[in-house]
């Protein structure tokens, strides 16, 4: 997920000569990877079965890993030739590299970006609107009009926020969501550690395949997509050259902690899986007031953190729409003030819209944004500025395949999840 300014990919572009150790590399690939997506997966889990959908996640993590790793050397081979750069700067993110590819290949990729980013805001409104709901409910309300109003008071929260522009004003606040996050997930890790050893596996658990499990790959790349951050990051690692070898090691990682969030989750709660696991943890407690109230605690504030990762979000949006609409000259700020507040109440509208249904919009996101840009578009890049000109047979039949690949599970993921969504799931003879 993009929540940085500089991952903005016509904007901000990071510097050469970083000094950042490895210890501090890991945990920004832990921030880009391991954050509310990862609350979406045990829910995947039931809709894909144990080993189907931990084969999936691991695969997703596979080629999510190595299309990053296609991604650096498209920069390598445009900075080893001067000629091909053209007196232009050397590529600092992946807009950068896919102008040199075709003219229209930024504009291609910030649009991948807007969508998604604009995808993952959607989420988080959604998100505090089903978990506040599910720990704070009024009485006098009903569940859909508690979440609508949930959702118009934190985005009229939000609207201000975004109008901050020095956003080294959010690193505190940024710092202390990192560490809410971390705190959660290790909580469901205990909570569903300390259901299974209490109660069992659940009953009806789908080892293998669930019918429903097409649908779960838009999921997994929705968690898994982070690929916009790999430029950004090598740019301030002290020693670069470690690059692919401590992503590979991260994401190695990263693939096994979320799948045993997944299967965890899955295995204890089973069919009484929530949307969103966090909502799980309530029902833990077994009456008792204290457990209950530090459960209500950790919601409140993984909600407050969500609020405060908002604005993050939607900084790649706005500097690409901004840069597109606005005359660089002049003074601007109460226009763009009104923009970004209209592209929040946008945001609004389509989680009001999706807010019954997250999951189907979560695999939908997956399917039509998150698709492109870590598979697709790498693959893409790859043949043209790498395999094609180097004569490897064996690198342009891989990227034709993962290209093919993703254009196929794009489509087939899109459709599992639009039509489960309708009412009409395409579901497997298992």
């Amino acid at each position: 997920m993009v929540d940085d300014i500089s991952l903005a990919d016509n904007q901000g572009a990071a510097q050469a000569g970083g000094d950042s150790p490895i210890s501090v590399t890991c945990l920004a690939f832990f921030k880009s990877f391991v954050a509310t997506g990862i609350l979406f997966i045990p829910q995947g889990y039931y809709n894909g079965g144990v080993i189907g959908s931990t084969v999936v996640n691991m695969f997703v993590g596979a080629l999510a890993t190595h299309c990053m790793a296609l991604l650096l050397d498209c920069r390598d081979v445009l900075v080893s030739n001067p000629d091909t750069l053209m007196d232009t700067p050397p590529p600092r993110t992946y807009g950068d590299i896919a102008s040199h590819v075709h003219p229209w290949g930024r504009t291609l990729v910030q649009c991948m970006i807007v969508g998604s980013q604009v995808g993952f805001c959607c989420v988080y409104l959604s998100f505090i609107a089903g978990i506040a709901g599910n720990s704070f409910p009024i009485a006098s309300l009903s569940l859909s009009t508690q979440s609508i109003a949930t959702m118009a008071l934190v985005a009229a929260l939000v609207i201000p926020l975004t109008w901050i522009r020095s956003l080294h004003l959010f690193g505190p606040t940024n710092l202390v969501a990192m560490i809410i996050v971390f705190t959660a997930i290790a909580t469901i890790l205990c909570g569903s550690v300390y259901q299974l050893a209490n109660q069992g596996i659940a009953p009806n658990i789908k080892w293998g395949i669930n019918q429903n499990f097409l649908m779960f790959f838009g999921t997994s790349v929705y968690a898994f997509e982070g690929i916009a951050m790999v430029l950004p990051i090598e740019a301030e690692m002290k020693d670069p050259t470690q690059m692919k070898s401590v992503m590979t090691k991260c994401m190695l990682t990263i693939v096994l902690f979320i799948c045993s969030v997944g299967a965890l989750g899955y295995m204890a709660f089973g069919d009484n899986i929530e949307d969103i696991v966090l909502k799980n943890l309530a029902g833990l407690c077994g009456g008792h007031a204290w457990c209950t109230t530090s459960v209500k605690v950790l919601v409140g504030f993984y909600c407050v953190s969500v609020l405060f990762t908002f604005p993050l979000m939607m900084v790649p949006v706005v500097k690409i729409l901004e840069s597109k609409i606005f005359a660089e000259d002049g003074d601007h700020m109460w226009a763009q003030n009104g923009f970004r507040g209209g592209l929040v109440m946008l945001c609004l509208v389509i989680a009001i819209a999706a807010n019954k249904s997250l999951e189907h919009f979560v695999s939908i996101m997956g399917s039509l944004a998150c698709i492109p840009l870590a598979f697709m578009m790498p693959a893409w890049f790859h043949y043209t500025l790498v395999s094609s000109q180097d004569g490897n047979t064996f690198g342009k039949v891989t990227d034709i395949a993962i290209l093919a690949f993703g254009a196929v599970a794009m489509v087939v993921s899109l459709l599992a999840a639009v039509t489960s969504w309708a009412g009409y799931p395409i579901l497997l003879p298992v």
